[in-house]
């Protein structure tokens, strides 16, 4: 499924509209998903460094409000 990455209540979560309706899914420490950055597909993971979670496979504040893919 395809959406976007949000940063709320302290975690990453996985922003797409259902049925004409936006929902947010949580994403949790070993989620895998796919993040659009500069025109390609890039993998990465939900991780986690000094007790926050962070995006494994690409770089410190990329990912929030790009397009992604993620299995719901």
């Amino acid at each position: 499924m395809e959406g976007s990455i949000v940063w709320k209540k302290n975690q990453y979560m996985f922003q797409y509209f259902e049925n004409g309706k936006d929902k947010l899914h949580p994403l949790h420490v070993g989620d895998a998903l796919e993040i659009f950055l500069n025109d390609t597909w890039i993998k990465a993971r939900i991780g986690e460094k000094n007790g926050e979670p962070i995006m494994e496979g690409i770089n410190y504040g990329d990912g929030v409000g790009c397009t992604a893919r993620v299995d719901v």
